[in-house]
C-alpha cells in the first residue's frame, strides 16, 4: 500500500505557515469531502478554517453533479472550509483556488500546466485537477466557503474509466514516477491560504491578470454550452467578476456557468 497521508508530513511541507487555528482531518473513506464539510458546518461541530482529506471517496462530486473518480490511496481528495469576510463572488473564489493549485505544482511540474475556465487545471492538455466551490449561507452568520479539490497524483491508466481515459491524466502518468502526496498537499495548502489572504486585502483585479496569464491566449477559438444554448466564438479574457468573455458573430457574451471547449 502507498504511504498514507498524515498531518505532520503535510505540515512539514507547508511554507509559509498555515493559519494556527486550522484544523486538519484525514479520513480513510467518505462519500464526499464536500458533503462531510457541509455536515460539520450544519452540526456546528468544527468551525473554519478546516481542511478535510479522504484517502478515497465513494461519491466524489465534480462540477455540474459529475462524478469525480476517486481510487483509494493514489490521489488527493480534500475540502477546505473558510469564512468569508463578505459575500463575494463564487466564480472568483474558484479561479483564485485554481491559481493557488497551479502555482503549488509549478516547482514539481515546471512545464505543461494550464488553467481552463472555470475550475480545471490541465497538464499537457488533459485534466489533472478540478475544483468544486460551494457557498454556505445562514441567516445571522458569516458566509462560509467550501472548496473541494481533487488532484490526480499517482493514479495509473487503469484507474480511469474509459470515459475519462482520453480526457484526464495524473502526475504519475505524465512523468512515469510516483509523487509524494503529503508534499503536494502541504504546498497547496500554503499556496491556498496565502492567495486568499491577499485576495481579501486587494480584491480580484491582480488575480484576474494572473489567471489570464496561465490560461489560453486571447483570441483562442472556443465553443460554449450553457444550458440549452450552444455557440462558438473567440475568447477575450475575463471580466472583473471572473466570468468568461466570448466574442461571437452577434456580439460579446459573458459565460457565467457552462462548459467551454478550447481551441476548436
Amino acid at each position: 500500500m502507498p504511504p498514507l497521508l498524515n498531518v505532520s508530513e503535510i505540515l512539514k511541507n507547508s511554507s509559509p505557515q498555515l493559519p494556527p487555528s486550522l484544523k486538519i482531518l484525514i479520513l480513510d473513506q467518505i462519500d464526499s469531502t464536500n458533503s462531510e464539510a457541509q455536515r460539520l458546518i450544519s452540526e456546528k461541530k468544527m468551525p473554519p478554517p478546516l481542511v478535510i482529506f479522504a484517502e478515497s471517496q465513494t461519491q466524489g462530486r465534480g462540477r455540474l453533479d459529475r462524478k469525480w473518480e476517486s481510487p483509494a490511496y493514489q490521489n488527493l481528495y480534500l475540502s477546505l472550509v473558510i469564512e468569508l469576510p463578505s459575500q463575494n463572488l463564487l466564480a472568483q473564489n474558484t479561479l483564485i483556488c485554481g491559481i493557488a493549485l497551479l502555482e503549488s505544482l509549478l516547482p514539481l511540474v515546471p512545464q505543461g500546466l494550464q488553467l481552463k475556465w472555470p475550475n480545471d487545471v490541465l497538464l499537457n492538455k488533459k485534466k489533472v485537477a478540478g475544483i468544486l466551490s460551494e457557498l454556505v449561507l445562514n441567516i445571522g452568520q458569516p458566509a462560509k466557503l467550501i472548496i473541494g479539490v481533487g488532484i490526480n497524483v499517482n493514479a495509473g491508466p487503469k484507474d480511469f474509466s474509459e470515459t475519462l481515459s482520453n480526457k484526464a491524466t495524473s502526475l504519475k502518468i505524465e512523468f512515469s514516477k510516483d509523487f509524494n502526496r503529503a508534499e503536494i498537499a502541504g504546498r497547496f495548502l500554503a499556496s491556498f491560504f496565502s492567495a486568499f489572504e491577499e485576495y481579501f486585502q486587494t480584491g480580484f483585479a491582480p488575480f484576474r491578470e494572473k489567471w489570464e496569464g496561465y490560461a489560453k491566449p486571447w483570441g483562442t477559438r472556443v465553443s460554449v454550452e450553457e444550458a440549452e444554448l450552444r455557440y462558438e466564438g473567440t475568447y477575450l479574457g475575463l471580466n472583473k467578476e471572473g466570468y468568461l468573455r466570448v466574442q461571437t458573430a452577434t456580439g460579446e457574451n459573458l459565460v457565467i456557468a457552462g462548459d467551454v471547449n478550447w481551441g476548436i
